[in-house]
């Protein structure tokens, strides 16, 4: 999606003034949530088995291509249940019982009882495949993202975080009904970027 980009409208415009009270609480959510997507994505520095020959191909259940569609695919779904706060959505993206759908369910489940709104705003600079066997897909996704809380009113309520460059090596196995979805993440690389 293409970035949001202000109007001289809203630049111009006054900020509005949110209470002590529920600026502090707004800001210890912002906190948990970050928290809580950070552990989603836990920095892990393990190293990753090269991606399969083609003499190994024939045991694949996806190829290199099907691969990133598929994660495409996934993580466009799990963008939409975090910024729509719908659980419905993460059977759909993550594998039951996972880590990643534990946390996802947990942190729309907070995004709601806060009602606060994620804005993210992704650009995924590559994407590559550095696992792929019969039971486990490796994506290993190179991004740049600036990830804005608004509150139920649109008040911007993220605090003064700035845009990340992240390298995060994604799994997929097959779930119990043979769909590939995504059971885990974890960032390898991650440092602040300038804002454009």
């Amino acid at each position: 999606p293409e970035p949001a980009r202000s109007s001289p409208e809203a630049s111009t415009a006054a900020p509005r003034l949110i209470s002590g009270g529920r600026a502090i609480g707004a800001f210890i959510v912002l906190a948990a949530v970050l928290a809580g997507i950070l552990l989603f994505t836990r920095r892990d520095h393990q190293t990753t088995p090269p991606v399969t020959n083609h003499a190994q191909s024939a045991v694949l259940s996806l190829t290199n291509a099907e691969a990133k569609a598929k994660f495409k695919e996934l993580n466009q779904l799990r963008i939409r249940a975090y910024v729509q706060r719908d659980l419905t959505l993460v059977p759909l993206v993550a594998v039951p019982g996972s880590r990643a759908a534990r946390t996802a369910t947990r942190e729309i489940r907070r995004l709601r009882a806060d009602s606060v709104i994620p804005r993210p705003n992704f650009l995924t600079k590559r994407l590559t495949v550095a696992n792929n066997s019969a039971s486990k897909v490796q994506i290993r996704q190179v991004l740049h993202y600036d990830l804005r809380f608004v509150d139920e009113d649109g008040n911007d309520v993220t605090g003064r975080d700035r845009p990340q460059r992240q390298v995060i090596l994604w799994t997929l196995r097959k779930s119990e009904s043979g769909d590939w979805l995504i059971s885990d993440g974890v960032i390898t690389a991650s440092r602040p970027v300038e804002a454009r």
